[in-house]
């Protein structure tokens, strides 16, 4: 809670991350190439702005469902950056961004949804999950322009459809899975070769 000040602003360099858990900021924060920001399930204000430029992460403070807020100042998406969103089941705990404030994004909207799936597998069809919320004054995004990609850990086999209507950004006909790590992938594969040596063994 209450208010951070940055007098001069704050520009955020590759490795750094900025928590913002809730409150708000004074001062332009200007995310850059390789910094995150990650924000707590409240309305946050930025009253001088929040700028995402290329390679910028814009994520939730939990690794899971987390909705947040944000207000104040220019909310921007510049070319190249991207969202972490993470999906908990195949209808619901997936993030959303509620933004208050005006809103702009770059020349060409390459802009990447970076798709964390949490808990087993999100099904064919699964969702619609709502990814923005634009309630402040802007243009409307052209999320033709926009990609889905996977998270580290997640493997996408069909990445869906984004699309805009009355200022939500939603995706739907999503399919995904989690990766499982190489602990326990060994430990699937080891109870594979258990079970068919079991069955030769029975054989004979």
């Amino acid at each position: 809670g209450g208010t951070s000040t940055f007098a001069d602003g704050l520009t955020l360099g590759n490795d750094e991350t900025l928590r913002v858990h809730s409150g708000s900021v004074s001062g332009l924060i200007t995310a850059g190439d390789g910094s995150v920001v990650k924000l707590g399930a409240s309305t946050i204000t930025f009253a001088d702005g929040l700028t995402l430029k290329a390679g910028a992460v814009l994520g939730g403070e939990d690794d899971d469902y987390t909705a947040v807020g944000i207000s104040g100042g220019l909310f921007t998406l510049e070319d190249g950056s991207i969202i972490d969103y993470s999906i908990n089941g195949a209808d619901e705990g997936a993030d959303l961004f509620t933004i208050n404030s005006g809103y702009a994004f770059g020349a060409t909207e390459d802009i990447s949804v970076r798709i964390d799936v949490l808990v087993a597998d999100v099904m064919p069809g699964a969702g619609p999950f709502d990814i923005f919320n634009f309630v402040g004054a802007g243009a409307d995004p052209d999320v033709s322009k926009w990609t889905v990609i996977a998270a580290d850990g997640t493997s996408i086999s069909n990445a869906g459809t984004l699309s805009f209507n009355s200022g939500i950004v939603t995706l739907t006909g999503f399919e995904a899975s989690m990766i499982p790590e190489p602990s326990t992938a060994m430990l699937l594969g080891l109870g594979t070769m258990v079970m068919l040596l079991r069955r030769r063994l029975l054989r004979r």
